[in-house]
């Protein structure tokens, strides 16, 4: 299967309680895949993942405010898509991973911070910028 890995690092994501469960398609020229595993929450009970679930977009608003600021700097010429993260953010320690990773979900940053729920905000930025 051409998106094995993938498919297992999600898998790995719901073993090793990164997140409770993932519902995900890939589409590829004419091809579709798509499948769900994984619990939709785990407290105050575990209720398993079922197909059609619906998503709280909470974070709905980041994404339509980010994408529309991105687009205003690319017409104007003030950033490119494949800008470093490093050149906005000097702390920033990869400066492989570019604008248009962030924006396409395929930087590979690792984001877990070990006991981020209960970090101050002065640990908290720190954290989130060494992360590789």
């Amino acid at each position: 299967m051409k998106y094995a890995d993938t498919i297992k690092e999600m898998h790995q994501f719901v073993d090793n309680n990164v997140v409770p469960g993932v519902t995900y398609g890939i589409i590829d020229q004419s091809a579709i895949m798509s499948d769900y595993f994984g619990n939709q929450e785990l407290v105050p009970q575990k209720l398993s993942l079922k197909p059609q679930e619906f998503y709280d977009l909470a974070s709905l608003t980041k994404v339509i405010g980010t994408t529309n600021l991105i687009l205003k700097l690319l017409a104007a010429n003030q950033l490119s898509l494949d800008d470093s993260i490093s050149q906005y953010l000097p702390e920033w320690q990869s400066p492989q991973v570019t604008i248009r990773h962030l924006l396409t979900h395929t930087s590979d940053i690792v984001g877990y911070i070990p006991n981020r729920n209960s970090l101050p905000k002065d640990q908290l930025i720190p954290a989130l910028l060494s992360l590789k």
